[in-house]
């Protein structure tokens, strides 16, 4: 189905964003299907991390000449 609008910017905004919420609400129920699949600890948002406050160093490098 062709468009009456050459380009996308000469379309009314209304327009827009119509096709954005429609692609909005296809993301989110496919994540919503996708996410019925996963087990309930897929995240890992248990894991406790034991490297708080430890700094470690890495060398920089810096790319053309100091002004």
């Amino acid at each position: 189905m062709a468009s009456r609008y050459r380009h996308a910017e000469d379309r009314p905004l209304a327009s827009i964003n119509y096709g954005q919420r429609q692609e909005t609400e296809r993301n989110k129920k496919a994540c919503r299907e996708m996410s019925k699949g996963l087990p309930d600890n897929a995240f890992s948002d248990d894991v406790t991390d034991n490297d708080v406050g430890t700094y470690h160093s890495k060398p920089t490098e810096l790319l053309g000449e100091a002004s």
